[in-house]
C-alpha cells in the first residue's frame, strides 16, 4: 500500500475499577466490584472521508491500495458491570461448607463502522505504465478499452447495546477429610437492541438460562499428594452484537456493487460520482453494472436461544516432595445453540449439481493441490434457473443462452424459490473441543523449570458462536449462501495439534537473573477456498460420463453459464476435507535476563528481553483463495483487464509470519 492509502490510527481506551471489601468476621465477606471499559478504535483516511481510494484491479484481497484508503473503520465497545458477592463459612454436623452468593450486571455498547470513502473505490488496472495520479493510466492501452472499474457499497453501520444480568450461588462442602464436593447454578438474562440508523432503537433478542455446575476433588493418598479432580459445567456465552446483527430492521449491511465506468475520461484522480449521479449515468450507459455481493440478508427472531458451552474437566496432580509437581488435565468443550441468519427453505430453493469441474477463461483446468479445483457437489438458484429454463423452452428468445444440464422445461413445475430468512438457532451447528495436557513444574532453592505438552483437537462447522464464516468479507453464513455448507464440516482453522513448551529460570552470576523460555508447536490448520465468480472469470462443467479409478469424473463435462452465477458473487466454497492441510511447525526461543540493585534509597530493576532468539520465519498465515492464478480474470468476453498479481495474492502466498527478532530493555523502579 502506498503510504497515503493506510490508516491514521488512535485507540484512547479507557479501564476504570473499583471494589470494597468488607469482612464480617471468620464467618462471612462481603464484596462490591465496579468495572468500566471503553474503547474508540478509529481507522482515519489521511486524504479525508470525501477522497476516493484506489484499489488495484485484482479478483481477490489482498488489494493494493493508493491515494486514500477506501474505506473509514470505527470500532467503539464500552461496557460497565457491577457485581456484589457474599462469601460465607459454616459448619453442619460433620460438613464444612463454604458457600458464595452473588450477582452481577453489565451494560454494553458497539458501535460499529465500515464506511467507503469518497461513495466509490476505482480500481485502476495495474500495468507497467500506472500511475495512480494519472487517471488515464488506469487502463492498459493493450486492450483498447477506457472502461474503468469500481466498487460501491459494502459498508456497515452497527449500533448496538447489551445487557448481561445473572445471579448464582456456589458451595464447596468438605466431606472429611478427602472429599471436597463443589455444586453450583447460575442464572442469566440476556437482552439486545439495535438502533438502525434509519429508524428508532428497539429491543431485537432476549432470553434467560440457567448454568449448573457440578465438582469434585479427592486425596486420594494419606498425606494428600495425589489429587484426583473431576468437573462438569454449562457456561452460557455473554451476549455480543454478531449474535443479532441480521435482525430485520437493523439495516447494518449494504450489499457491494461492481460497476465499470465508460464515460468521458477525467484527468482529476479525486473524481467521484454520488449513487444517483452514478444511476443517472447509467441510464446513459456511462455507468455498467458488472455484479454485486449480496450482503444485507435479514430475518425476523425465531425461537432464539442463548448459545452456551457443556465443559467436562478431568485432573490427576502428584506432588512429590517440595520441589516437583506432576499434572494431567482432560478437557472436553461443545458448543450448542450457536445462533445464525437461517434460510428455512434452502433445501428446495437450490438445485444441487454433483461431479463439476472448474476451468479458467481460456479452458485450462484451475490447479489445486496436484490435480484441478473439483466440487463433489454445487448449488445453484432455482430462480434463475427457472428463468433459463422458461428461456430456453421460448425459441429464439435466449440464442446465446446454454442449456442447463440434465434439466428442461418440464422442470420448471418442480422448482421452486421462496426464501425465508430467520434468525435462530443454526441447525446441526456443531463445535467439538477436546484437549489434554501434562505439565511438570520443579522448583528448587536457586532455580525452577517447567516443561508442557498439550494435544488438541478441534471439529465441527462453525468456529464461531454467531454464524459467521467468510473469510474475506461479512457474508451471512452456510445457512444462506448454501455454498458454504459444502465441506464445512471437519478440523477447524487456526489452532495446533501439538505444543511442547519449556521453560528453566534461575539465579546467574553477579546477582543476575534469568530464564529461557521455548516453545514448539505444530502448524495451524488451514482450509482452502475457492471464491465464486459471475463474471466470466471461470467456467463450470458437470460430468455425466465416465469416473476415473480414485472416484473423480473424467475432464469434460457439459458447462454451466457463468451467468447463473450471479446472484452466488463473492461466496466461497470449501475444496477439499475441511482444515486438512496444516501450517509448518513453529520454534521459538525467547530469553529474559534481569537485575535487581538500590539507588536513591530505592530498589530498581533492569531487565533485557530478547524474543524469537533463533529467528523463526515459520509462517503463520497464507492465503488460503485458490483461483489466484497468473491470468485469471485475462482475455474473457467481460472483461477487458490483465490484472498483475502482487505476489501475495497468489494461493498459498505468505501473508503472515511469526514476529520477527526483538529486543526489550526495561527500567522499573519500587517505591
Amino acid at each position: 500500500e502506498a503510504s497515503n492509502a493506510t490508516h491514521r490510527y488512535t485507540t484512547p481506551t479507557w479501564f476504570v475499577n473499583g471494589s470494597i471489601r468488607e469482612v464480617l468476621g471468620a464467618w462471612g465477606i462481603l464484596e462490591a466490584r465496579v468495572n468500566h471499559f471503553s474503547r474508540d478504535e478509529r481507522f482515519d483516511p489521511y486524504g479525508g472521508t470525501e477522497i476516493p481510494g484506489l484499489s488495484t484491479y485484482s479478483l481477490t484481497p489482498p488489494y493494493t491500495a493508493y491515494r486514500n484508503a477506501p474505506f473509514t473503520l470505527r470500532s467503539a465497545p464500552s461496557s460497565t458491570s457491577a457485581t456484589l458477592l457474599g462469601n460465607f463459612r459454616m459448619k453442619t454436623g460433620e460438613l464444612e461448607h463454604l458457600l458464595k452468593v452473588g450477582g452481577e450486571y453489565t451494560r454494553g455498547s458497539f458501535l460499529d463502522q465500515r464506511l467507503r470513502n469518497g461513495d466509490v473505490t476505482w480500481q485502476p488496472v495495474k500495468w507497467s505504465g500506472f500511475d495512480p495520479e494519472d487517471p488515464s493510466t488506469w487502463t492498459q492501452p493493450a486492450t483498447n478499452s477506457r472502461q474503468v472499474a469500481s466498487q460501491w457499497g459494502g459498508e456497515v453501520r452497527l449500533d448496538a447495546d447489551v445487557s448481561n444480568a445473572a445471579v448464582f450461588a456456589q458451595s464447596s462442602i468438605s466431606i472429611g477429610s478427602r472429599i471436597v464436593i463443589t455444586p453450583g447454578i447460575r442464572w442469566n438474562q440476556w437482552k439486545g437492541w439495535l438502533t438502525p440508523t434509519s429508524g428508532a432503537r428497539f429491543q431485537a433478542v432476549e432470553d434467560t438460562g440457567w448454568d449448573p455446575r457440578i465438582g469434585i476433588s479427592v486425596d486420594l493418598s494419606p498425606d494428600g499428594t495425589l489429587v484426583a479432580k473431576g468437573h462438569w459445567g454449562r457456561y452460557h456465552q455473554n451476549l455480543i452484537s454478531q449474535m443479532f446483527d441480521r435482525v430485520a430492521g437493523a439495516d447494518v449491511f449494504t450489499n457491494e456493487e461492481y460497476w465499470y465506468y465508460q464515460g468521458a475520461p477525467f484527468t482529476d484522480p479525486a473524481t467521484s460520482f454520488t449513487e444517483a449521479e452514478r444511476n443517472a449515468l447509467a441510464q446513459q450507459g456511462l455507468f455498467l453494472k458488472q455484479g454485486e455481493i449480496i450482503l444485507n440478508e435479514t430475518g425476523p427472531v425465531e425461537d432464539y436461544r442463548q448459545p452456551y458451552i457443556d465443559q467436562w474437566l478431568i485432573g490427576l496432580e502428584k506432588q512429590i516432595g517440595n520441589w516437583l509437581k506432576l499434572e494431567a488435565l482432560y478437557t472436553r468443550r461443545s458448543n450448542r445453540n450457536m445462533v445464525a441468519l437461517v434460510d428455512r427453505n434452502r433445501a428446495t430453493n437450490y438445485t444441487m449439481f454433483e461431479r463439476v469441474r472448474v476451468y479458467d477463461a481460456s479452458g485450462s483446468v484451475v490447479p489445486f493441490s496436484g490435480g484441478s479445483v473439483y466440487f463433489q457437489e454445487f448449488y445453484l438458484p432455482n430462480n434463475l434457473i427457472i428463468e433459463r429454463l422458461g428461456c430456453l423452452g421460448a425459441q429464439g428468445l435466449c440464442p446465446d443462452a446454454l442449456p442447463i444440464p440434465g434439466l428442461s422445461a418440464a422442470d420448471i413445475p418442480n422448482l421452486s424459490w421462496d426464501p425465508d430468512y430467520v434468525l435462530t438457532t443454526a441447525p446441526d451447528g456443531e463445535r467439538e473441543f477436546s484437549q489434554i495436557q501434562f505439565n511438570v513444574e520443579v522448583a528448587v532453592e536457586d532455580w525452577g523449570g517447567s516443561l508442557s505438552f498439550v494435544r488438541t483437537h478441534l471439529e465441527g462447522n462453525l468456529d464461531n458462536v454467531s454464524g459467521y464464516t467468510d473469510p474475506v468479507g461479512y457474508g451471512a453464513g452456510p445457512y444462506v449462501r448454501v455454498n458454504e455448507g459444502v465441506n464445512s464440516y471437519g478440523t477447524l482453522e487456526n489452532f495446533a495439534d501439538a505444543e511442547w513448551k519449556a521453560s528453566v529460570w534461575g539465579a546467574l552470576p553477579f546477582h543476575f537473573r534469568g530464564g529461557l523460555f521455548w516453545t514448539l508447536r505444530s502448524g495451524d490448520h488451514y482450509s482452502p477456498q475457492f471464491r465464486l465468480y459471475g463474471l466470466g472469470f471461470f467456467n463450470y462443467r458437470v460430468n455425466t460420463g465416465a469416473m476415473t479409478q480414485s472416484g473423480i469424473p473424467e475432464y469434460g463435462g457439459v458447462e454451466v453459464d457463468h451467468r447463473l452465477m450471479a446472484p452466488l458473487e463473492g461466496h466461497f466454497v470449501y475444496l477439499g476435507p475441511r482444515g486438512k492441510p496444516v501450517l509448518e511447525k513453529q520454534s521459538i526461543l525467547d530469553i529474559r535476563v534481569e537485575r535487581m540493585f538500590r539507588a536513591g534509597g530505592r530498589d530498581w530493576s533492569v531487565s533485557l528481553d530478547v524474543f524469537n532468539l533463533l529467528r523463526s520465519e515459520a509462517i503463520t498465515q497464507l492465503n488460503t483463495l485458490a483461483n489466484n492464478g497468473p491470468n485469471y480474470g485475462f482475455g474473457t468476453s467481460q472483461s477487458m483487464f490483465a490484472p498483475a498479481l502482487e505476489p501475495n495474492q497468489y494461493y498459498q502466498a505468505p501473508q503472515g509470519r511469526v514476529t520477527p527478532q526483538s529486543l526489550r530493555l526495561g527500567l522499573a523502579a519500587y517505591f
